[in-house]
C-alpha cells in the first residue's frame, strides 16, 4: 500500500484459487458447503489488508493463467505477489506460481517472501545486457523514490562453475 501511495497507483487485488478440475491440490479451496462462507472470509481478510476501496477479484483456474489474464485485462503496470519459496520435492510437486508469472508476464513482477518492512537499500544485479537494463532502471527509480541506497552488483562466473567473482560493487546512492 505504501508503494502504491508513493507512486499514486491504483491497486486491484486478485485471489487466484486453483480449480480442482484443472489441477491436483492437497486441499479444497471452495468446498461446496462452505463456498459462500469461504469466499466471504477471503474477501474480508483481503479488505482488512487493503481497505474498502480497492477492487477485489476472486477467480478460479490455473493461478498462473488467471494472474496473467487479469494482468492484461486490467492493464496493470506492475504485478506484486508473494511466494512460498518452496524448493526440492514441494516445488516439483506443486510448482511455482511466482516463477510461472515472472517467466510469462508482459509487465514487471515484484516478488515478496516476507511481511513488508522499511527498505533502506536496494540491490541491483547487472550484467550489461539489454534485459538487465530494465531491472536496473526500476531499481534506480525505486531507490530514488524511497530514498534508499542503490547497490549495483556485477558478478562474473570463473572457470569453476558455481563460483563467482565480484567485478564491481558500487553504492550509487
Amino acid at each position: 500500500l505504501q508503494l502504491s501511495a508513493l507512486f499514486n497507483a491504483k491497486i486491484d487485488v486478485l485471489y487466484a484459487a486453483p480449480s480442482i478440475a484443472v489441477e491436483f491440490i492437497p486441499y479444497d479451496y471452495w468446498n461446496k458447503s462452505q463456498d459462500a462462507l469461504s469466499r466471504q472470509e477471503t474477501i474480508s481478510w483481503l479488505r482488512s489488508r487493503v481497505g474498502e476501496t480497492a477492487p477485489v477479484h476472486i477467480m478460479e483456474g490455473n493461478p498462473v493463467s488467471v494472474i496473467l489474464q487479469m494482468s492484461n485485462l486490467l492493464d496493470v503496470d506492475l504485478s506484486v505477489m508473494g511466494t512460498h519459496g518452496w524448493s526440492g520435492f514441494k516445488r516439483l510437486l506443486y510448482g511455482s506460481v511466482a516463477e510461472g508469472v515472472v517467466r510469462n508476464s508482459q509487465v514487471p513482477v515484484f516478488i515478496a517472501r516476507r511481511e513488508p518492512r522499511p527498505v533502506r537499500s536496494v540491490l541491483a544485479p547487472v550484467n550489461f545486457k539489454n534485459y538487465y537494463n530494465a531491472g536496473f532502471s526500476y531499481a534506480a527509480k525505486l531507490s530514488l523514490a524511497i530514498n534508499a541506497r542503490l547497490t549495483a552488483l556485477h558478478v562474473a562466473q570463473g572457470n569453476n562453475p558455481g563460483a563467482g567473482h565480484i567485478l564491481s560493487l558500487r553504492h550509487l546512492m
